[in-house]
C-alpha cells in the first residue's frame, strides 16, 4: 500500500475564518480511518507575521515542516505554513480533531488538513518549494528524491486576489478554494496520482501577491536497508546468515538440506564473505565495519568469523573449517588474519588485541590457540565514500 489521500477537510467553510480567538478546532478523521500521516496548512491574510503557535491532532502535536513556510511581506501580506505528523497518528475519529493554537489578534486565518494513508510511517520527502512576494503563483518543480515507490504532492497558496482563489495546477486535484469577504483568498490542493521523482505541481493564481508551499510526503524508509549485491540459496534444514551494521558489498550464502538464508544490514560499508552450510548446521559472518571471510561447516557444527573492539566490529579475514560436532572461533580486538581447522571434538581459537596472523590445526580432542596482545600495526580498514571504497587505518 503506497501513500494515499484518505480525506481532506477545511477549518471554515464560510466567508469568515478564525479571527480574534486563541484557538480553533475542526474534525478530520472518521471511524475506521487508519492514517499514517496528517499534514495541516495554516493560511492567513492581513499579516505576514506567523500567528499559529501550535497544531495538534487528537492531542498529538504536529511539527512545523522545516523550510515549509512562505510569506508575502509587501503590499498585501499573507503567510502559508505546513505542519506535519508522520508517526503515532491517532486512528479513527480522535477526540478534539485538529486544534490550531494561535495569537489572539485580528489576523484572519484558515487551516486545511490532509489525512494520509500508507503501509508505514510517513515523512516529508525532499525539500519543500516556496513561492513568495510579489509575482504570479505558478506550478513549481518539486523533487522527492525517490527513484522508486511514490510520494504525494500537497500544495497550499495565499493570493492577494479575493476571487478566484488559487487553483490546482496541472497534475493536481482541487482540494479547497477559500474565498472570504476580504481582498485575498486561499487554495489547497493534492496530487491526483502519487508518483516519484521530479515533477511540476502546485497552485496557480494571476495576482501579483503570493505565498505558496509545495511539498511531497512518502513512506519513511524501513530499517534503513540499502544496496546489497549477493546470492542466497537455501534448502532443507540449515541456515546461513550474513549481517552488517555498515553495509554489504558482496555476499554469497549457500545453504543445503532444508535451510534458509538471509542477508541484512543497517547502514553502508562492506562485507565480502561466503558461507556454506550443509545438514542442520549454521554459519555466520557478522561485522559492523568490513569483513572478508569464508565459513564452511558440515554435520551439526557451528562456525563464526567475528571481530569486535569496544562495541565496534572491524576488519577480519579468516577461514574456519570444522567437521563433526566441533567449534572453531576467530576473534579479535582490532584485526586478524588467520586459519582455523578442527576435527573430531576439538576446539581451536585465535584471539588478538591488535593484529594477528596465525594457523590452528587441532585433531581429536585437542585445543590450540594463537594469542597476541601488544602494540602492533593497526589493520587497514575500508569505508564507502558514496562512490568508492576508501582505505583508512584504525588507531
Amino acid at each position: 500500500m503506497a501513500v494515499s489521500l484518505i480525506r481532506t477537510t477545511e477549518s471554515h467553510t464560510g466567508t469568515t475564518g478564525s479571527v480574534s480567538q486563541a484557538s480553533y478546532t475542526f474534525a478530520v478523521g472518521q471511524a475506521g480511518d487508519a492514517p499514517k500521516g496528517i499534514l495541516v496548512f495554516t493560511m492567513q491574510g492581513v499579516s505576514a507575521t506567523e500567528v499559529a503557535t501550535n497544531v495538534t491532532y487528537g492531542g498529538q502535536p504536529l511539527s512545523k515542516v522545516t523550510g515549509g513556510s512562505a510569506a508575502d511581506t509587501a503590499t498585501e501580506p499573507g503567510r502559508v505554513t505546513a505542519w506535519f505528523l508522520g508517526t503515532s497518528v491517532p486512528q479513527g475519529a480522535p477526540s478534539g480533531g485538529v486544534v490550531v493554537t494561535r495569537t489572539n489578534d485580528t489576523t484572519t486565518q484558515y487551516a486545511v488538513a490532509f489525512l494520509l494513508g500508507g503501509a508505514a510511517d510517513l515523512e516529508v520527502k525532499g525539500t519543500p518549494v516556496l513561492q513568495q512576494e510579489n509575482a504570479a503563483m505558478t506550478a513549481v518543480t518539486i523533487d522527492d528524491g525517490l527513484t522508486s515507490g511514490a510520494s504525494i504532492v500537497l500544495a497550499a497558496g495565499y493570493s492577494g486576489d479575493n476571487t478566484p482563489a488559487p487553483a490546482a495546477a496541472t497534475g493536481m486535484s482541487t482540494g479547497h478554494t477559500l474565498e472570504g469577504s476580504y481582498a485575498y483568498s486561499f487554495g489547497a490542493h493534492y496530487e491526483t496520482t502519487p508518483t516519484f521523482g521530479s515533477r511540476s505541481r502546485g497552485c496557480a493564481a494571476t495576482n501579483d501577491d503570493r505565498a505558496q508551499v509545495v511539498l511531497a510526503v512518502g513512506e519513511a524508509a524501513q530499517a534503513q536497508t540499502y544496496q546489497i549485491a549477493g546470492t542466497v540459496n537455501a534448502a532443507s534444514g540449515a541456515s546461513g546468515i550474513v549481517t552488517s551494521r555498515l553495509g554489504i558489498d558482496f555476499t554469497q550464502i549457500n545453504a543445503v538440506s532444508g535451510a534458509s538464508g538471509a542477508i541484512t544490514k543497517k547502514v553502508w560499508v562492506s562485507i565480502a564473505g561466503t558461507a556454506v552450510v550443509v545438514s542442520t548446521t549454521t554459519a555466520n559472518i557478522v561485522a559492523k565495519r568490513v569483513v572478508s571471510g569464508a565459513v564452511g561447516v558440515v554435520s551439526g557444527s557451528t562456525c563464526a568469523v567475528t571481530l569486535v573492539v569496544q562495541g565496534v566490529t572491524y576488519q577480519i579475514a579468516g577461514t574456519a573449517n570444522i567437521v563433526s560436532g566441533t567449534s572453531a572461533n576467530i576473534t579479535s580486538g582490532l584485526g586478524i588474519a588467520g586459519t582455523c581447522a578442527c576435527e573430531s571434538g576439538t576446539q581451536g581459537t585465535i584471539t588478538a588485541a591488535y593484529l594477528v596472523s596465525g594457523t590452528i590445526d587441532a585433531v581429536s580432542g585437542a585445543s590450540a590457540s594463537v594469542t597476541v596482545v601488544g602494540e602492533v600495526p593497526a589493520p587497514v580498514l575500508k569505508y564507502w565514500s558514496g562512490s568508492a571504497w576508501i582505505a583508512t587505518h584504525v588507531a
